[in-house]
C-alpha cells in the first residue's frame, strides 16, 4: 500500500476489492487518515473493475478504520452521490460515524430527483452492509 506525508501525517492509498465471488460487490477499504486525490485514484481503480463485468455492482465504503473525513467533504461526498458508470449500483458507506450518517441521508434527500444519481446507504458493520447488497440485488430482480 502506498503512503505519503502531509503535515507529518501519513495518509494511506485506499484498498479496492472484489467483496464477493460472484463480482456483485466492490470494497473500497480506508484505514486512517486519507485525502479526495487517493478517492479518485481508487475510484478509478473501481472503474477499471466495473468494466469487467456486464451487471450493476454495489460499492461498499468502508469507512471503520478511517481517520474521519478530509476536509472538503460536503462537496467532494456530494460527487460520489452521482452515478460515473452504467455497472455502479448504490452505495454503501459502513460507518457508525453520525457525521457521515447525516451527510448521506441529507444529500439523498438533496439529490433525490437527479436522473444521475445513485442512493448512498448507511451500515454499522461489514456484515450489514453486505447483507444490505444482497437484499437489494434480490428487490432489483437481478
Amino acid at each position: 500500500m502506498h503512503q505519503s506525508m502531509n503535515d507529518g501525517y501519513p495518509f494511506v492509498s485506499i484498498q479496492v476489492v472484489w467483496d464477493d465471488a460472484a463480482q456483485s460487490m466492490i470494497r473500497m477499504i480506508i484505514e486512517g487518515s486519507w485525502t479526495w486525490e487517493a478517492m479518485q485514484d481508487a475510484r478509478s481503480e473501481v472503474g477499471v473493475l466495473l468494466d469487467m463485468v456486464p451487471h450493476e455492482v454495489t460499492i461498499l465504503l468502508d469507512l471503520l478504520k478511517s481517520r474521519g473525513l478530509p476536509n472538503g467533504y460536503m462537496w467532494q461526498f456530494r460527487r460520489l452521490n452521482m452515478a460515473s458508470h452504467p455497472n455502479a449500483g448504490p452505495t454503501v458507506v459502513i460507518t457508525e460515524d453520525g457525521l457521515v450518517i447525516s451527510l448521506a441521508q441529507m444529500l439523498n434527500k438533496l439529490d433525490g430527483d437527479k436522473p444521475d444519481r445513485r442512493v448512498v446507504y448507511t451500515a454499522p458493520t461489514l456484515e450489514d452492509a453486505q447483507a444490505l447488497a444482497r437484499s437489494l440485488r434480490a428487490g432489483a430482480g437481478t
